[in-house]
């Protein structure tokens, strides 16, 4: 899977399981529809109702599946910017 790196530091090329290609891509196409603290612009979470939008742009079909592998995603990011 080849995405352009969105942010300096990450490779131009990441190596993705095919059963987490789906989710990958909709997480990418959905970089800019975080949920920030307005006070402090901590992240809080990624916007769902822009969700399934950006899903049906992506030719994916929205899934209980789906939404769980990227929540996974959603909670990483969480965690590492908790921790910066």
């Amino acid at each position: 899977m080849r995405r352009h790196a969105w942010r300096r530091g990450y490779p131009e090329e990441i190596e993705v399981w095919p059963e987490n290609k789906e989710a990958v891509t909709l997480f990418l196409d959905c970089v800019t529809q975080w949920r920030a603290c307005p006070m402090s612009g901590s992240l809080l979470g990624l916007r769902y109702t822009d969700l399934h939008a950006a899903a049906e742009w992506s030719h994916l079909t929205p899934s209980p599946d789906l939404f769980r592998r990227l929540r996974v995603l959603e909670d990483e990011v969480l965690r590492l910017s908790r921790e910066s």
